[in-house]
């Protein structure tokens, strides 16, 4: 009877994975073909931000996304189950962070907020790993990677934008931290410079 239960939840689990990731991969696919190249290089250097940040101070998560070939499908699972609860986690603060916005009279009037970048930004490091997990996503991540891509000319005019809100920011509300962290425009470069092996094959 435990065995079969045990089968049941890890079935229910794998199911939620899977719906989650197709979603989220209808979503961000949706977004990026309704705006422009300069929207969606923003997107992508939010990423590397949330990559750097995040990813790449985990050597679990830094191996699932640069050698997924060498992790078992449900360590992949796990890690983007991860990767979920540390986004929502994020989302549940938003509040705080609108308030404080609010409170330094920043409104941000963009077709594509700066918060719905962030979030599309660490949605396409879920879906990378997710199509890992789940490799029919694959197609449609490449699809992703390939208009994120295509705006690869409009990364350095992209940085200074996200810049130009930092520096807003600083003004406005002096701290010792930085808004992207400790990352200078050709480290920033380099981190966009990433692609998924999967989109290189």
């Amino acid at each position: 009877m435990q065995i079969l239960s045990d089968w049941v939840f890890n079935w229910l689990r794998g199911r939620k994975r899977r719906k989650d990731l197709k979603m989220k991969s209808r979503h961000l696919l949706a977004k990026l073909n309704e705006v422009d190249p300069q929207t969606r290089a923003m997107i992508l250097a939010m990423a590397a931000i949330f990559r750097k940040r995040v990813i790449d101070k985990s050597a679990q998560l830094s191996k699932a996304l640069n050698h997924p070939d060498k992790m078992s499908k449900e360590r992949l699972g796990l890690i983007f189950e991860l990767l979920q609860a540390i986004q929502n986690k994020m989302i549940q603060e938003k509040s705080a962070l609108d308030a404080k916005l609010d409170e330094l009279n920043i409104h941000d009037q963009a077709k594509v907020t700066h918060w719905e970048k962030s979030v599309l930004g660490m949605d396409l490091w879920l879906i990378t790993i997710g199509s890992a997990y789940h490799p029919p996503m694959q197609r449609k991540a490449s699809s992703i990677w390939q208009l994120l891509d295509n705006a690869s000319e409009h990364i350095e005019s992209a940085i200074q934008s996200l810049r130009a809100l930092e520096s807003t920011v600083d003004q406005l509300d002096p701290g010792k931290h930085k808004m992207y962290g400790a990352i200078d425009d050709a480290q920033w470069r380099a981190l966009c410079d990433f692609r998924p092996a999967f989109f290189n094959d």
